[in-house]
């Protein structure tokens, strides 16, 4: 006898003595990299009419987001009910019981409570399970059916997106599906409910679908995204290069895509869609062959969302809508459910959903909510916001979503933010713009910062951030504390130069016994950008010592990429209050850049650079100046355009608009001394 023959006979032995009403069977789909491209969705392209039936009888959750953009943590999270930082998969090389063996999925606790539980197909991230055969042990009573890529065509495909002349069942979820159906028919001889979880593989790249399905649509039918640019004061973390695609045939290794390129993914994501819409509906067929549909509970989920060429990007890794967002489709055993909700809702919600709807008992671990409240209409709400989490460059992102906002924070291993994210998608649907620095949304970050935190007890990063103070979470808006902390900065600067040019100068903090202190950490009350030329020493013109100021040189103080991560450094890790970009007279840089604006000549590729990001400034020194006039306006021009270009990055930007930052510019003279501040 059959492992799974002789469970089937004990459960049925089991059901005999079990209570006389039944519980509902479940049906749990999940589908890989899936993007709400349904027309129960309002896409008008999408041809998916068996998600489409499910969601007749059933509730569309229309503001439905992942915990994670990516595999495996978002499925770890789903099954757990759980944030990552909780169950601890933040990538798709840690085991989901890595960090506390004992923590309980979902089929596990269905199976502990009775079920049946059975799986095929792709239910976590293999990459993140003890053992891929079993997939994950614990949570089956019945032997999992692992899927094999190999025993499928075209496991290795050389092009992102492929037709396939070939039979449905000639690619692995036409094989799911068949298997997903075998255990149907198995798990329908049992009086024992069932719970069975059916992850489907497309369209998760590369884009291969039989033929049949990419004739569904005309290529010049897709619309190409409405904004494939950068978005405006971009945090520099959400958007990414798509990496994940550059090494397919026809995909170009770096920037953008072709137009006609872009139209040929298109057309593969939604051709894998209407696949694997077409091996779901052969489960929901066989489901009421066999007369179970009244009392199945239908689950309906994408893992995380996928971007098709917004912002420039495409696949998933992202904590933006296109990302973020899934579809999400509950139909009841009951048959009483609303047709649709726009309020914001998790995946790791499924769990207690499913849990309430069969008569369990959910486990107190969990962070997710029961829907039934919205599914049969008792309730508006049952949360403010949907969490999504993701890792960046070092730090964490939380992103949170109303029913019109998306605001981010970016939280640092050193729980600090690194930057912030606010979408209005009211009159910004496409995401265009990042106005967390705007001072009319200054209320509104506060209040979206305010309830993530009360519905993010297991996100620990973010919680760090709340309990460090109101300055770290940016809640007074600008900072009174850090505007005065500037005020006085620019005031000890003013004094040592006063010192300096009255020949006064105290050389403070020079002493051995200070040098000492040092060696636990910097605390710099400014940050001074100036040039590189040996005549400009900061320390010396504003009389200050070791530990003071924290400096930067380049010739012609101008702002660029290695120069703006430094000043953020100094901002977001050191709590610098002051920048102050300081020119000088008689500055070498400059003058080799009016030369070469006024009589253009041969030089150095890299001084050519240089004077390029000089030249822009040239522009605003009056036409009629000239000599000595001239060369002056271009240091004062200099210095004013360093500063607004270094102000308009965003991240600065958003430091600024929070109170975190001043920044200032000055011009020293070196004949007089004196340090000239231009407000």
């Amino acid at each position: 006898m059959s492992r799974l023959s002789a469970f089937v006979v004990s459960v049925c032995l089991c059901a005999i003595s079990s209570a006389a009403e039944p519980r509902p069977n479940v049906l749990f789909i999940v589908v890989d990299d899936l993007k709400p491209v349904l027309g129960c969705y309002g896409d008008p392209t999408a041809i998916t009419p068996a998600m489409d039936r499910i969601s007749s009888g059933g509730t569309v959750f229309l503001n439905a987001h992942c915990p994670w953009p990516n595999s495996g943590p978002a499925r770890a999270s789903v099954m757990m009910s759980l944030r990552p930082e909780a169950h601890g998969v933040m990538d798709v090389a840690t085991s989901m019981r890595a960090k506390d063996p004992k923590l309980q999925t979902l089929p596990q606790h269905f199976k502990n409570n009775g079920y049946a539980t059975a799986g095929t197909g792709k239910i976590y991230d293999p990459r993140c399970v003890d053992d891929r055969e079993t997939h994950d042990e614990p949570s089956w009573s019945v032997p999992f059916r692992k899927f094999a890529y190999a025993k499928t065509k075209f496991k290795n495909a050389s092009r992102f997106a492929l037709m396939a002349d070939v039979r449905d069942d000639e690619l692995p979820d036409g094989q799911i599906a068949a298997s997903g159906i075998e255990l149907l028919r198995t798990l329908s001889r049992s009086d024992a409910p069932f719970f069975l979880a059916v992850g489907f593989m497309k369209p998760h790249p590369p884009l291969i679908a039989p033929q049949k399905y990419w004739e569904l649509y005309q290529r010049d039918q897709f619309s190409l995204s409405p904004h494939r640019g950068p978005i405006e004061y971009a945090s520099g973390f959400s958007v990414h290069g798509t990496s994940m695609m550059r090494g397919y045939e026809g995909v170009p290794a770096d920037g953008e895509f072709s137009e006609p390129l872009q139209r040929e993914i298109i057309h593969g994501y939604y051709a894998c869609a209407s696949y694997v819409d077409a091996q779901i509906g052969l489960l929901v067929d066989e489901l009421e062959t066999l007369g179970l549909a009244d009392n199945t509970t239908i689950v309906l989920c994408g893992d995380n969302g996928f971007h098709l060429g917004d912002h420039g990007m495409w696949g998933v890794n992202s904590p933006l809508e296109q990302a973020s967002r899934v579809p999400l489709i509950i139909r009841p055993a009951s048959g009483t459910a609303i047709a649709s909700t726009t309020e914001p809702v998790e995946s790791i919600d499924l769990f207690p959903t499913l849990c309430e709807l069969s008569g369990i008992q959910c486990p107190e671990t969990i962070s997710g909510r029961s829907l039934v409240p919205l599914v049969n209409g008792t309730a508006d709400q049952v949360r403010d916001g949907a969490i999504t989490v993701f890792k960046n460059r070092g730090s964490i992102a939380y992103s949170y979503r109303t029913d019109q906002y998306r605001y981010t924070e970016w939280v640092n291993k050193y729980n600090k933010i690194a930057a912030r994210e606010l979408y209005d998608y009211k009159i910004d649907p496409h995401e265009t713009r990042n106005r967390s620095a705007d001072p009319e949304y200054a209320e509104l970050r506060l209040r979206l910062a305010r309830q993530m935190r009360a519905d993010a007890s297991d996100c620990q990063r973010l919680r760090a951030v709340s309990a460090v103070s109101d300055v770290a979470l940016g809640m007074r808006t600008p900072d009174v504390n850090t505007l005065a902390a500037a005020a006085e900065a620019l005031k000890r600067l003013k004094e040592g130069n006063a010192r300096f040019v009255s020949g006064q100068s105290i050389h403070p903090h020079e002493t051995r016994n200070w040098r000492s202190q040092l060696e636990e950490g910097q605390h710099p009350f400014a940050v001074v950008l100036g040039c590189s030329d040996s005549r400009v020493p900061p320390e010396l013109l504003f009389d200050q010592g070791f530990g003071d100021l924290f400096v930067i040189r380049v010739a012609g103080n101008v702002v660029d990429t290695d120069v703006t991560a430094s000043i953020e450094y100094a901002v977001h890790y050191l709590e610098t209050p002051l920048v102050l970009i300081l020119g000088h007279t008689g500055c070498g840089a400059v003058k080799a850049t009016v030369d070469h604006f006024d009589n253009p000549s041969e030089q150095p590729r890299e001084v050519v650079a240089l004077i390029k990001r000089i030249e822009p400034a040239l522009k605003n020194v009056p036409e009629d100046a000239q000599g000595a006039e001239r060369m002056s306006g271009a240091v004062r021009t200099n210095v004013i355009h360093a500063v607004q270009k270094l102000s308009s990055i965003a991240d600065v930007r958003q430091s600024i608009g929070m109170g975190q930052v001043r920044i200032v510019g000055a011009v020293y003279n070196m004949h007089t001394g004196t340090v000239d501040v231009i407000e």
